[in-house]
């Protein structure tokens, strides 16, 4: 509508759209694009509203949405329909300089790669911190303690993740001024308060017991609950009295009325005594002191996970600083900072000159800190009488976990939060521009599904709170879509799994009898361990099932035939383990050229001394069954085109296509971002690159299977969806302090340690939240349906108002739809829809083999930020150094200095003089060094190998030649220093743990032509 109400076609270039998922972008990117194909027809439902809004003619908006469409097509990269990270990404970059931030910079997208760093970092001050030892001991033994079968390093980068939660990043921001000693003084003081009340009133139980004990009156008591209490208490159990105590004392009648009277008088005469007691025992229970003690217990309990995720925090800033990388939430929060107290900030006045109009999708997913950081954008956009737009819906609101909060489209226009005065400016001027709109129709879904979603979403139990119950305010749609449609429901118990399955499989054959594929149906289930047991059942009946993990490239043998033979090179040749798990992976792929159990046996050598001491000759092997592979050889070669050499020469290009694109996409990833190499990239394997998947396009026939998270935006033409008990409140939770009481002013507990405690309210809060975050759950799976719905409920374990009372309140409003609530009984509306797609099989290009170009044919397109003209256009010795680099790098044989020397002149970086003064040198350096063998193709010579020195660092020399002996060279400019001697020495003393041979090391300085032996 912006774009037809200006007469400029190109003016698409000034909105700005924001989505959640690059999915959902490129979503939005078609439906817009065919929404203007459609009105350049003079078709489309959307004519007469912009006919109406927009006052122009039919024809009108006809000739101006054929331009604005020929205008997108021909200038596709200015559209601007973007993630929020992705935005954040450009604007950052662009605004590097204004942010303080260094020009080389990079944004860090792997959570889980900047934690295990903090997390090791941490690890390596054991020993040498030795408060935080304390800490970190404790910390293990609690967990020992709780039967926690978890490592401690995992169960640190677990903690670790909460740092980068909006909501957890506030805590350690507040307990950033605590130090590790700090925290086990308050630990000492908070556990000796709790145990000093337990004390008290424990003295108090233990007195009334005595009292009761000398009276030898124990059995007097109906019931013995009176006796027990005291027990309890004396035993320091700080429990409230059950209510058969309470009546005993509030009726004065402790005795069954059956006893003798002689026991009523005894018992009376001492129930004085015990009431006073009682009563005293009770006033402790239920005082504010005690209410405190017990938070202080819990805050206690948990004080070495805070004091250990501040610690983690800590050290993944340092890595962040010294590393010059930045987390997407770190860069949020920096821009945060940046434009909170600024009444015009200059980073956001900039960008908003170019976009005119702000569109913002998934609103009730945004973040607090991220529509406050887009309000001055807003507000500018505002100022100038500009139309902008937020959509949300309240009830998909499923990603709180992600820092998504609903409450912010509830409030809408009103801001959530404390502000400061430019804020409230903010939200005034949201407010006067303000128009709110409900989107009742539904187009997706047939008639009887949206009439079902109705009955089911309207009937909502009374517990939801006062400030969430408008999320499902005006629930009810107006179906638009197709005049029928069926949904079906049955209950099963969630421990008779194979019913859920066969139920499951009974539902897809009879939508299949209907005339659906395969992959029209999609199965949407709470968690992927869910997912993965139902797609392994129907892989045993012959269905596909396409998931995210079963598409993993982690799990499939030539993937992982190329990962272990690059552990192998990394580790050399005593990394036995790599070298045999490759084996293992080639023999599943290649059976051709490997016979697992002869080949290990033929190529393991077993000394005569040592016959346990047995060596698989790896080498040999790849010698004479691999010739293309050479380890020694690939060893030296970037990361892509160590990939590309070893998927050529296993033969996986006309074999496992997909599985090699994946692979050299991913070693390209790592490279362009990445400077750790090979031993950095396999870090990276084995913490995030094995979950990667391959993306499979929507002609290939399987059911989809995929939890409602993922699910989300997208539609069906039949959904099943398998709803079980949820996992309830999050384990931890952030309880706000008053710091005169706690000293800290927040802190992490569990969620059992604050029941009844000075956090309870707190606790109640948040098991709302979690209780609509899990109906929202149901609401987004109920409506991914276009014509059947298919609902599994498994039991329920309450219909109580808790966390996990989801599946009772589902299942409570489905027994009130259908009349009864027994298990199997199938509730059954509309009647089923044949399938009205025609479907042809997909004819497309059947691609036999990958192909890949030679390395030494790709365009390299230098990054060298050093490598530019000096004012005089003559290059600086370092420039002259790092050319002559490169150079080197790229002659493995004596023919390789003439193929340098037939390119053009690289006239962008040097001028001709400067070329012909480096050919010059380069000449000399080749004669100098070839009668040594540093050139003869018979001789191994690897370029710029890693080498992991003891220290941890990864270094590169520039050339490691082997023969008999091993010979490591370094290339310097200047002149001989004593720091050249120890480098090489450190990489000689690596290469001989590894090749196991005397090591010579030299250095070749350019400038005097001179090579040196140190």
């Amino acid at each position: 509508m912006c774009c037809l109400r200006e007469k400029d076609p190109s003016y698409f270039k000034h909105i700005l759209a924001i989505t959640f998922t690059n999915k959902a972008a490129d979503e939005m990117k078609h439906r817009v694009l065919s929404a203007l194909r459609e009105l350049s027809a003079g078709e489309g439902r959307m004519m007469p509203v912009l006919v109406e809004e927009t006052k122009l003619s039919e024809s009108q908006i006809k000739e101006r949405a054929a331009k604005v469409f020929e205008a997108m097509m021909t200038g596709y990269g200015a559209i601007s329909i973007l993630t929020i990270d992705k935005f954040i990404n450009r604007l950052v970059r662009s605004f590097a300089f204004d942010l303080n931030l260094d020009a080389d910079f990079r944004i860090e997208l792997k959570i889980d790669r900047i934690v295990e760093a903090g997390v090791d970092r941490l690890l390596s001050k054991i020993g040498i911190d030795k408060a935080l030892t304390q800490v970190v001991e404790a910390f293990v033994l609690q967990h020992v303690e709780d039967e926690h079968n978890v490592s401690l390093r995992d169960h640190l980068i677990t903690f670790g993740k909460l740092g980068f939660q909006e909501n957890y990043h506030i805590l350690t921001e507040h307990l950033s001024d605590f130090n590790a000693q700090e925290f086990l003084e308050l630990y000492r003081e908070f556990s000796a308060e709790f145990a000093q009340i337990v004390q008290r009133v424990s003295d108090l139980g233990e007195a009334a017991t005595e009292i009761i004990d000398l009276a030898d009156l124990n059995k007097a008591f109906s019931r013995g609950s009176v006796p027990k209490f005291f027990d309890d208490i004396a035993n320091g159990l700080m429990i409230e009295p059950k209510a058969t105590v309470v009546v005993a004392f509030v009726d004065g009648n402790f005795t069954k009325k059956t006893e003798s009277p002689d026991i009523v008088a005894r018992v009376n005469q001492i129930a004085p005594e015990l009431t006073e007691l009682y009563t005293e025992i009770c006033d402790v229970l239920g005082s504010p002191e005690m209410a405190i003690a017990k938070l202080k217990k819990g805050i206690a309990k948990n004080m070495f996970p805070m004091a250990v995720l501040t610690a983690i925090d800590e050290n993944i800033k340092e890595i962040q600083e010294e590393g010059k990388s930045r987390s997407f939430s770190e860069l949020n929060r920096m821009i945060e900072v940046l434009v909170k107290d600024n009444p015009a900030p200059f980073i956001f006045e900039r960008i908003g000159e170019r976009f005119h109009h702000f569109l913002i999708d998934e609103f009730q997913d945004t973040s607090v800190m991220q529509w406050l950081n887009f309000l001055p954008l807003i507000d500018h956009a505002l100022a100038r009488g500009k139309f902008n737009l937020v959509v949300g819906d309240g009830k998909q609101a499923i990603y709180r976990w992600r820092n998504g909060d609903v409450l912010q489209l509830q409030k809408l226009p009103h801001l959530i939060g404390e502000l400061n005065e430019i804020e409230r400016e903010r939200e005034q001027s949201l407010i006067r521009a303000a128009e709110r709109a409900q989107l009742t129709e539904n187009y997706r879904s047939a008639k009887e599904v949206v009439d079902f979603n109705n009955e089911l979403f309207t009937k909502l139990p009374d517990y939801i709170p006062a400030d969430l119950k408008g999320i499902y305010d005006g629930a009810a749609q107006n179906p638009k879509g197709t005049a029928g449609g069926w949904v079906t429901n049955v209950r099963i118990p969630s421990s008779e799994i194979e019913q859920v399955h066969s139920q499951i499989l009974e539902h897809i054959e009879a939508n299949l009898a209907l005339g659906y594929r395969l992959n029209d149906i999609a199965i949407l289930v709470r968690r992927n361990k869910e997912g993965v047991e139902i797609a392994e059942y129907l892989l045993g009946k012959g269905i596909p099932a396409i998931t995210e993990e079963s598409l993993q490239i982690g799990g499939h043998p030539a993937v992982m035939a190329v990962i272990y033979l690059m552990k192998s090179i990394e580790g050399g040749t005593k990394d036995e383990r790599s070298a045999v798990q490759f084996m293992q992976n080639l023999a599943a792929i290649r059976p051709d050229i490997v016979n697992l159990g002869d080949d290990l046996v033929k190529y393991t050598t077993l000394p005569d001394d040592k016959v346990y001491k047995g060596h698989f000759n790896l080498d040999l092997f790849l010698a004479e069954r691999l010739s293309s592979i050479e380890r020694r050889q690939i060893g030296g070669m970037p990361l892509y085109d160590m990939v590309d050499r070893i998927c050529k020469g296993l033969g996986l290009y006309n074999r496992f296509e997909a599985y090699s694109e994946a692979m050299l996409q991913l070693a390209l990833e790592y490279q362009s971002t990445e400077s750790e190499g090979l031993s950095g990239f396999l870090r990276f394997w084995d913490m995030a690159g094995e979950k990667r998947s391959i993306k499979v396009p929507d002609t290939v026939e399987g059911v989809k299977l995929m939890t409602v998270h993922k699910a989300k935006g997208l539609e069906f033409p039949v959904v099943i969806a398998y709803f079980t008990r949820s996992s309830g409140v999050p384990n931890y939770l952030k309880v706000d302090l008053d710091p005169e009481i706690f000293t800290l002013p927040m802190a992490m507990v569990l969620e059992s340690d604050v029941k009844e405690s000075w956090a309870h309210d707190q606790f109640r809060a948040e098991q709302a939240r979690s209780f609509i975050d899990d109906l929202n759950v149901c609401y987004v799976a109920c409506t991914r349906a276009v014509n059947h719905l298919h609902i599994i409920t498994g039991e329920a374990k309450t219909t109580a108002p808790d966390p996990e009372s989801l599946i009772g309140w589902l299942s409570e409003r489905l027994s009130e739809m259908r009349g009864i609530g027994d298990f199997g009984v199938v509730i059954e509306k509309g009647t089923p829809l044949k399938s009205d797609r025609d479907f042809e099989p997909f004819k497309g290009i059947e691609l036999k083999s990958f192909r890949s170009s030679d390395p030494l044919g790709r365009i390299k397109v230098s990054a060298d930020k050093e490598a530019l003209f000096t004012e005089k256009g003559c290059l600086s010795a370092r420039q002259r150094g790092t050319e002559l680099h490169r150079l080197v790098a790229a002659i493995r044989t004596i023919s390789d200095l003439e193929n340098i020397k037939s390119q053009p002149i690289p006239w962008q970086r040097m001028s001709k003089q400067e070329w012909e003064k480096l050919l010059v040198d380069l000449d000399h350096i080749v004669d100098d060094l070839k009668e040594m063998g540093w050139f003869d193709t018979s001789n191994v010579v690897m370029i710029e190998r890693e080498l992991v020195l003891a220290s941890g660092k990864v270094k590169r020399p520039d050339r490691v030649l082997i023969t008999d002996e091993v010979h490591v060279l370094d290339f310097k400019t200047g002149t001989p220093e004593e720091k050249h001697k120890k480098q090489l020495g450190e990489y000689a003393n690596v290469l001989q743990v590894l090749e196991n041979k005397m090591v010579k090391a030299w250095v070749y300085y350019t400038d005097i032509r001179e090579l040196r032996e140190v």
